[in-house]
């Protein structure tokens, strides 16, 4: 029989995918031909990646059976801690440790399944020699049911670690996201990093020690700037804001449990979307509880406020740290919080920025602002006048916008002291902790910076970003600047999206 090329290659390229999952370092490097004109290969195998010992939970556990009572179990700990953070801490720590536990019945996965099949095979072949009696059919039932939910948790297994959205319902292929997972995971890994005197870094603790001094010296320290500007002169304090404090209830809290996702990557605590709604009923009344103390003010949430930062590379080829894209990992309990006050300020913040703000509002969008672009660059140059055009671009201004800042930037702005505590809180107890290839380098305290993945970051980072938009107009409104081109309406035009800002500047008023 002729072989079937297409195979051939699949078989190829699913083994060259397990090699990589083994080996994750293996690099091969050309050497110079000497005497044949082949390129002779040097091929170095590395398996020098430390295992990091975090816990994982797998979303097929809450499809297994005890799944629920491990939860009801667990969570009846007692708990000694009078903070409600603590002692939600508390039991999800005992959690883990009993999950851990319980999931070592799934290790053997691979026998399970093999002895599942034999015996179907068995049967099979005596079905084909005499019919089954009764008792042998209901046990090829019973062993058929067991093997369908093995090999639905070992796809929801790969499928977490490999998200493809174009993967319709009834077209999943464990082996697909064995294999794309695999892919995913060499292309993410950080194999060496070039420091500052541009030596190339290999190994895990040099590469370390670059990533957590890079971040400590971004986040990890402050500045301590004193506002220049008088914040109430170019600022219109509102008043009506009594919406962003009313207490939490219990329907409030239900409903963003509700809409989270729940294949969204987990933080330290390593629980997702789904293990909150699976066990919502088990575990409410002490996130209630958080929620209530959270709001009242007397709460330490360094216990909860702990985050993972890992490095998603910006193009094939990174080098050092500035190529990596940090995505912040939060944890569950505490996106909880920051999820509700997000919401609550979702609803009034078109009322309190300008209206060429862009980013991150739920009801304006990026491309808009483009469009602003195209506009004003097109009856710039019809104006034939002498225009300059200035692109600012804020550098790291997520990562480096001071806290004190955007505190009295919202004090100025109207907000209670009630809401500038709650965020308070979360500022003076986040830490962090960088990822490098899964495993977490030693904590930093954050001292500035809004962390990106935070659902209430954005917005806060919007709030302080209008400052710039106020500044421009107040100067306009002195005579300092002027318009270029009088259609262009009353205000100053500045546009401003995601870390970028659009100013339209006169060259003599330069």
């Amino acid at each position: 029989m002729q072989a079937n090329p297409l195979l051939e290659q699949l078989d190829w390229f699913f083994t060259s995918v397990n090699w990589t999952a083994s080996f994750p370092n293996t690099q091969v490097v050309p050497l110079a031909k000497i005497t044949s004109d082949h390129i002779p290969c040097n091929v170095v195998i590395d398996t020098k990646i430390p295992k990091a010992s975090i816990f994982r939970f797998e979303s097929f556990w809450a499809e297994m059976a005890g799944f629920q009572d491990i939860v009801q179990e667990s969570w009846g700990h007692v708990s000694n801690h009078t903070n409600a953070a603590n002692a939600l801490s508390s039991k999800l720590n005992h959690l883990r440790y009993n999950l851990k536990n319980w999931s070592r019945n799934f290790s053997n996965a691979k026998v399970y399944i093999a002895n599942c099949n034999t015996v179907i095979l068995c049967l099979d072949a005596l079905e084909e020699i005499r019919a089954l009696y009764n008792p042998e059919c209901n046990l090829r039932n019973i062993v058929k049911a067991h093997l369908a939910g093995l090999l639905r948790a070992r796809n929801l297994y790969w499928k977490s670690r490999y998200t493809e959205n174009r993967i319709k319902f009834g077209g999943e292929c464990t082996k697909f996201f064995h294999a794309m997972a695999t892919v995913s995971f060499r292309k993410n890994t950080i194999t060496q990093l070039r420091n500052e005197q541009g030596t190339w870094i290999q190994d895990h603790e040099g590469k370390a020690g670059i990533i957590w001094n890079a971040f400590r010296n971004r986040m990890g320290v402050t500045e301590e700037p004193t506002m220049l500007y008088n914040l109430a002169s170019l600022f219109t304090r509102h008043e009506d804001l009594s919406c962003l404090v009313e207490p939490f209830t219990h329907e409030e809290i239900d409903n963003i449990v509700r809409r989270m996702p729940v294949d969204k990557a987990p933080g330290p605590d390593d629980f997702n979307g789904l293990f909150l709604k699976k066990s919502w009923h088990i575990i409410k009344e002490d996130f209630y509880r958080l929620c209530d103390s959270f709001f009242g003010g007397n709460v330490n949430l360094e216990s909860v406020n702990s985050s993972f930062i890992t490095l998603v590379p910006k193009h094939n080829n990174p080098e050092s740290v500035n190529d990596f894209r940090p995505i912040l990992l939060l944890n569950s309990s505490l996106k909880l919080l920051t999820k509700i006050l997000a919401d609550r300020l979702q609803q009034v913040i078109l009322q309190l920025i300008h209206r060429y703000q862009y980013g991150f509002i739920r009801s304006r969008t990026i491309h808009d602002c483009l469009a602003w672009c195209f506009e004003f660059i097109h009856q710039c140059h019809h104006s034939r006048w002498e225009i300059v055009i200035l692109k600012l671009d804020f550098e790291k201004a997520f990562d480096t916008v001071e806290h004190n800042t955007i505190l009295s930037v919202m004090q100025h702005r109207g907000f209670s002291d009630t809401w500038i505590h709650c965020i308070r809180l979360i500022f003076s107890s986040g830490t962090l902790a960088v990822l490098l290839n899964g495993v977490p380098r030693k904590k930093i305290y954050c001292k500035r910076g809004v962390r990106q993945g935070d659902p209430l970051s954005p917005l806060l980072f919007v709030l302080v970003a209008d400052l710039l938009q106020a500044i421009i107009n107040k100067v306009a409104s002195l005579s300092l600047l002027r318009r270029p081109i009088p259609q262009l309406g009353e205000e100053f035009p500045i546009i401003q999206y995601m870390d970028d800002t659009l100013l339209i500047l006169e060259a003599d008023a330069m």
